[in-house]
């Protein structure tokens, strides 16, 4: 997933402060040792790590999936079938989140989970069955979640990159349908 600025950013801010309140704990009760320059300079060096170098590792282990989903896709999709639009994705499900690729292609929107998570397969949703497109955030912070609901009153909910560009081929591609 891309981290935009303003996530990186709040990512570093909340981990440096919860770091550092359980460094100055850790030195209360424990050790008694560490003077407080050194556990702030100890919890800026942390959250920079964890809100810059994580995702970088993150991104380069989506690059590895993305190329066992693309391994399978063949098998998948019809021959008529053409992709328009691809990017890494995670589907939110009750207990968590499905890492995987969503694609949306002239028949269908599709979500191929990659086989290490704990629910894997594929979600296949027909154009003619979405019955509204909706923008959400994610942990009400993030505003990277799109929401579809179709008619038979279920709903799917991904985490996308590039939301905006995926509400509007979405749009085009439902009332094309």
């Amino acid at each position: 997933m891309k981290f935009i600025w303003k996530q990186r950013l709040f990512i570093g801010v909340v981990f440096f402060i919860s770091h550092y309140l359980v460094t100055i704990l850790f030195n209360f009760f424990l050790t008694r040792k560490q003077s407080s320059s050194e556990m702030f300079f100890i919890s800026l060096i942390t959250s920079v790590f964890m809100a810059f170098f994580i995702p970088i590792m993150m991104k380069r282990n989506s690059n590895k999936l993305s190329k066992n989903i693309d391994a399978i896709l063949p098998n998948i999709i019809s021959g008529n079938e053409k992709i328009y639009f691809q990017d890494m994705a995670n589907q939110r499900i009750k207990k968590g989140k499905v890492i995987g690729k969503l694609f949306l292609t002239n028949e269908r929107l599709l979500f191929i989970s990659h086989k290490l998570n704990v629910k894997s397969g594929v979600t296949s949703i027909n154009p003619m069955d979405i019955t509204s497109i909706e923008r959400v955030k994610i942990m009400r912070f993030f505003d990277n979640g799109l929401k579809i609901e179709l008619k038979n009153n279920h709903s799917y909910t991904f985490v996308v990159n590039e939301r905006e560009t995926w509400v509007e081929k979405l749009y085009s591609y439902s009332k094309a349908a």
